[in-house]
């Protein structure tokens, strides 16, 4: 078996069938679809189902059941374990692919022995399928070559997209490394746990110019959701890139400083979100978690930028643990009564 095609499936059935048969109508046909129900409460599975049934074929599709949903992370890592081809893969259930995405991107890492990733770019496209921009940070007209050493500072910072899916992966990049489960941006932590397989078994990751993979931007996909009313996902990036900074500054200190700086800027917002809620006192954890996760020299870059009370609440809660929940309670209500003291003095 040349290829497994792993697709979580969860709660899309206005949009599976047009995922599956693009896999399907492939240009070629060694290969296996392995299909995760992660046990969505509408139709997906029937229409699946039903598409399989009508197949005449030569692609091997099965359906691989979760007894209970589990999430994105679990369902790839569900078909990893399932998947008997020299090559996987990952299309996302709500996406589709080009006809010939998967035989271009095989010819490029069956053509070059040292190569263990293969990758496309994405054309962001809305709910019915129409292109909604035109992608223009990835227009590259080259192929790029990635050589190991090089793999995680370009893929931490964007420098080649980044996704999981839009590429084909040799399997043994997966012998020890696994999707992180319960969170939200599995993508970037996968970053940061496969670089150290690419670098030992010498893997170069080649990028195509073309764009073949097709990325639906949705409301209720996996990236717009929310658990029990937070930013989840915004938090996970925090975390991540915490971890992966880390790591960006022993590789490459040059890259790693003007890195910090947009990062340093996204972080920020989500304090500022946090701070924004009518419930803040709910947060209080995940301000602190912030806190401590940031380094200290990121987070003096960004304080500075910003205003006095600003500065002093995080200080507290970052540098001075003793100054806690109390703290932030005071800091917040000392600044409502000055708004309020300032509104009606206009």
């Amino acid at each position: 078996m040349k290829l497994s095609v792993i697709i979580p499936v969860y709660n899309v059935a206005k949009y599976i069938e047009q995922c599956l048969m693009s896999v399907l109508n492939q240009t070629i046909d060694d290969m296996e679809v392995l299909i995760v129900d992660d046990c969505g409460t509408d139709n997906s599975i029937e229409i699946i189902e039903n598409i399989i049934k009508n197949y005449t074929g030569d692609i091997s599709i099965n359906i691989l059941h979760h007894k209970k949903n589990r999430g994105l992370s679990a369902a790839r890592n569900t078909g990893i374990e399932a998947a008997k081809g020299e090559y996987v893969t990952f299309v996302d259930s709500d996406d589709y692919i080009s006809p010939n995405m998967m035989e271009q991107l095989l010819n490029e890492l069956e053509g070059n022995s040292t190569c263990g990733i293969s990758s496309c770019s994405p054309v962001f496209v809305n709910e019915v399928g129409d292109v909604i921009n035109n992608n223009f940070l990835y227009n590259s007209k080259e192929l790029k070559v990635v050589e190991p050493q090089d793999f995680f500072v370009k893929w931490f910072t964007s420098q080649i997209w980044y996704t999981a899916w839009g590429k084909i992966y040799k399997k043994d990049l997966f012998d020890s490394v696994r999707f992180h489960e319960g969170i939200n941006n599995e993508d970037m932590r996968l970053c940061i746990d496969i670089y150290k397989e690419i670098e030992k078994k010498q893997y170069k990751l080649i990028e195509i110019p073309q764009k073949l993979y097709f990325y639906r931007q949705r409301e209720g996909s996996i990236t717009k959701e929310t658990k029990k009313g937070t930013k989840t996902l915004n938090f996970d990036i925090v975390t991540n890139n915490s971890i992966g900074i880390k790591i960006l500054k022993e590789k490459d200190p040059e890259v790693y400083s003007n890195f910090v700086r947009t990062f340093c800027q996204s972080w920020w917002g989500i304090i500022i979100q946090i701070r924004q809620y009518r419930n803040l006192f709910k947060y209080y954890r995940h301000y602190q978690k912030m806190a401590k996760l940031i380094p200290n020299d990121v987070a003096e870059k960004v304080l500075n930028k910003y205003g006095k009370e600003d500065y002093s609440l995080f200080r507290n809660i970052k540098y001075f643990p003793m100054f806690n929940y109390l703290s932030l309670i005071f800091s917040y209500w000392k600044a409502k009564i000055k708004t309020k003291i300032k509104n009606k003095s206009n």
